[in-house]
């Protein structure tokens, strides 16, 4: 290279580094710095709602009911327990109408001996050997009588010759045992204190009123009632979803051909108890053209659940 023609190539140079720090220096102005992360949740937080309180279900304490004997099934259809004691202390038995009739709805009473009443009803029950299932006295063919204790969320079962009466009684397979009176007589003298108007339960008060139901079971089968010319008119069933197709055939038909059985509650169970006052258990029911008999029995709170 000459040097007449090095500082011309000096001079190029110079310009060219130049024209690079000019675009260089340029990025740099308009270049933004980074944005600090935001701390700040994009989506404000939602609230979670405090649980609501549990409402404790009202559960079945004991149940006393007859069974078997010389008795045509169908009479059992939808027929009331002896006793019932639910865990709320509430105790309900068969009402008897202060006229002597036999209403189709059969009214219930209820005595409420409080949640005190029913701990201590509890420990009569296991003082009476009703913890542990046992049998004594029936006989094929004769009555018995039905014990169904609820412990520990289990159900107990004790049968015992109708009424009680003489002979061993059998506990759960743990051989024989002398119960003085018969077979039960503990768990039968629970039962007549259970019945006992005047036996509190160690509440102040427990006068007998009449249980309001919500809801009632209903069983219908096709025809009417044998009998049911001493039933008075018949009875236009009330509802909107007829008899021919309402509930769902029963487990247990109790000797009864087309047996269905369902639930009527609220507004409806208003409805059914309101046509049916007056009805007998020989009162004919008609829905859709057709003849039925019906059977009717208020649902009590453990059976709901509440």
């Amino acid at each position: 290279m000459s040097r007449a023609s090095r500082p011309r190539l000096l001079a190029v140079a110079a310009a060219f580094l130049a024209v690079i720090l000019a675009a260089c220096g340029s990025t740099a102005a308009t270049a933004s710095p980074s944005a600090a992360p935001s701390t700040a949740p994009s989506v404000a937080p939602t609230a979670t709602p405090a649980p609501s309180p549990s409402v404790a279900a009202v559960a079945q304490l004991l149940e006393v009911h007859g069974e078997g004997g010389f008795i045509n099934p169908a009479a059992t259809i939808g027929s009331l327990s002896t006793i019932v004691v639910d865990s709320d202390g509430r105790i309900y038995t068969p009402g008897t109408p202060s006229d002597g009739s036999t209403p189709l709805v059969a009214p219930v009473d209820v005595r409420d001996v409080g949640a005190g009443g029913a701990a201590q009803i509890l420990a009569a029950m296991k003082a009476a050997g009703l913890d542990k299932e046992a049998s004594g006295g029936v006989v094929a063919d004769a009555g018995s009588t039905v014990f169904t204790a609820e412990i520990n969320g289990a159900a107990v079962v004790s049968r015992f010759a109708a009424g009680g009466g003489p002979g061993p009684v059998n506990h759960g397979g743990g051989g024989t045992g002398g119960d003085s009176g018969g077979p039960g007589a503990a768990a039968f003298a629970l039962l007549a204190q259970l019945m006992d108007p005047t036996v509190t339960w160690g509440a102040a008060s427990a006068p007998v009123a009449t249980f309001a139901p919500t809801a009632y079971r209903v069983y219908t089968a096709p025809g009417a009632p044998a009998d049911s010319g001493t039933g008075g008119s018949p009875v236009a069933w009330p509802l909107a979803t007829g008899l021919a197709d309402f509930g769902a055939a029963a487990a247990a038909n109790f000797g009864v051909d087309g047996l269905r059985t369902g639930i009527v509650s609220g507004a409806d169970a208003t409805t059914l108890v309101t046509a049916l006052k007056g009805a007998s258990p020989t009162t004919a029911i008609t829905s859709g053209g057709k003849s039925y008999t019906i059977w009717v029995r208020p649902v009590l709170p453990d059976e709901l659940g509440s």
